[in-house]
């Protein structure tokens, strides 16, 4: 006997979420469109999260519990496409919900045809469940070259995360699409990007069915950093890619393609100048790595980039003073900075 094809099948990458994880799963299974398969994939928690999503399995046969070693969030979105059987793919982070009418808004007001990028708006929401920010958009659909315009205006390519959009799963198995394991920030955006190189027409849907929780209150020194590798990778698989989808649609000379480029090269490039001592690394590495980014005049003289104040006062005192002496300037203070952070992480 065949088994009749799914329509959605939604996608829950879970690590020690047990706080939020009943949340997000009960807004799932109370959605008025119930044409969808439900798929966890616990990514070796270690709290309550992977034993809540059995007791929820145990309950409805639309839910599918996969236990896995810790792998990370791109492991588990990946294998999540693998074990899907339905048309299309749905993304939702396990701290967050979505409204009743979610998956109806994208079946009902969307454009299922294989290659239309189906967007739908979202609420940030604080620690008490409050909205502080709401994102919409109007019901408008655009293909061919007509996307560029509806793109630029809308901005529709300052969401990157995999949530708020509908894939269809043929197109990322075909073009083997993923979320690149070896990257854990930026990994959403190289995926999104990719897909994005690949559809025909976009479809905007009214509402803001999903609810992003705020990460809560923190000392801002504490911010996670990578190693310099991680930030390599990104300026190296992603800034490009970038440029080349905005390419795709017209959009390489607009001024949102250099909001868009100078948002992650800016980012990017602070971020990488920050592991460098955030990380023991031989001085003769650091000092290579940064003149490999500072001497890169492709790099600063894309036209699109528009660099902050920050990243031109870097750049400025690189090519004032010699590299040891700009590499004892920054280390001094970003030493004392990190050592306070590790005290006040302990």
């Amino acid at each position: 006997m065949t088994t009749p094809a799914l329509l959605i099948s939604i996608i829950i990458p879970v690590y020690n979420v047990e706080k939020y994880i009943a949340t997000c799963i009960e807004s799932v299974l109370s959605q008025s469109f119930q044409d969808f398969e439900l798929i966890l994939i616990d990514d070796g928690s270690k709290d309550h999260s992977g034993k809540i999503c059995d007791e929820y399995a145990a309950t409805d046969g639309r839910i599918r519990v996969f236990h896995q070693s810790n792998q990370g969030a791109s492991a588990s979105r990946n294998q999540g496409v693998v074990y899907a059987r339905g048309e299309w793919i749905c993304f939702i982070d396990s701290d967050d919900y979505i409204s009743r009418f979610y998956l109806e808004g994208f079946v009902q007001a969307g454009h299922l045809d294989k290659y239309c990028m189906n967007l739908q708006g979202w609420e940030c929401i604080n620690e008490n469940e409050q909205a502080e920010k709401v994102i919409t958009f109007p019901s408008v659909f655009a293909e061919n070259e007509e996307m560029g315009a509806l793109i630029s205006k809308y901005e529709l390519f300052n969401n990157n995360a995999p949530w708020g959009k509908l894939f269809n799963r043929e197109v990322i198995l075909e073009h083997k699409i993923c979320f690149p394991p070896h990257l854990p920030v930026r990994e959403d955006a190289l995926f999104t990007y990719t897909y994005r190189k690949y559809i025909k027409s976009i479809q905007c849907i009214p509402g803001s069915g999903y609810f992003y929780r705020l990460p809560g209150k923190r000392i801002t020194l504490s911010h996670k950093n990578y190693r310099p590798e991680i930030y390599l990778s990104i300026q190296e698989e992603l800034i490009p890619l970038i440029s080349k989808v905005f390419e795709r649609f017209d959009l390489q000379d607009s001024p949102y393609h250099q909001k868009v480029i100078s948002y992650f090269k800016n980012h990017t490039s602070l971020s990488l100048i920050k592991s460098l001592y955030a990380y023991p690394i031989v001085s003769g590495k650091r000092k290579e790595m940064l003149q490999n980014l500072f001497q890169d005049k492709t790099y600063f003289h894309d036209p699109a980039f528009c660099i902050k104040p920050l990243l031109r006062f870097f750049k400025g005192l690189f090519h004032l003073f010699p590299t040891p002496v700009f590499d004892i300037f920054c280390f001094i203070p970003f030493h004392f900075y990190y050592k306070y952070v590790r005290r006040i992480k302990s």
